[in-house]
């Protein structure tokens, strides 16, 4: 990624946001390459698109467990709302890079810190015995 940002001189546009990379510098790289390259890119991003719904499916699935383990509805019921909620969530950085790289920025920056400081606490004061080495 590193040699296409810096052979078309696209420090400045993308700066060190990975939606930036994403979304500038590889298409500059499929622009290059002439009339394969609309092809090579369609499919790159037809696949990029493909793994995003695979993963939200895996991580929308954490959720439904969760909200049936607690409330005990069926699968059907208690999966709508969490879809929902988290659809309208995507609407705006759907829509707006800059939206998009704010929250890049908070998650990457605040929301990934947090989790760790939730997982540390959380395994420190929930598990009581002595925890068994794997290796």
């Amino acid at each position: 990624m590193f040699p296409v940002i810096y052979s078309f001189g696209l420090q400045d546009a993308v700066s060190a946001s990975t939606i930036g990379a994403l979304f500038i510098a590889v298409p500059s790289a499929f622009e290059s390459m002439g009339p394969l390259g609309r092809i090579v890119g369609f499919v790159f991003f037809l696949v990029l698109a493909l793994g995003a719904i695979t993963s939200t499916i895996s991580l929308l699935e954490v959720v439904t467990a969760s909200v049936m383990d607690e409330f005990g509805a069926s699968r059907r019921k208690r999966h709508c709302r969490p879809a929902r909620s988290l659809r309208l969530l995507g609407v705006v950085p759907a829509l707006d890079t800059d939206a998009l790289g704010l929250m890049d920025k908070i998650v990457g920056e605040f929301v990934l810190l947090a989790g760790g400081l939730i997982l540390a606490l959380f395994a420190g004061w929930r598990l009581r015995g002595p925890v068994a080495r794997s290796c």
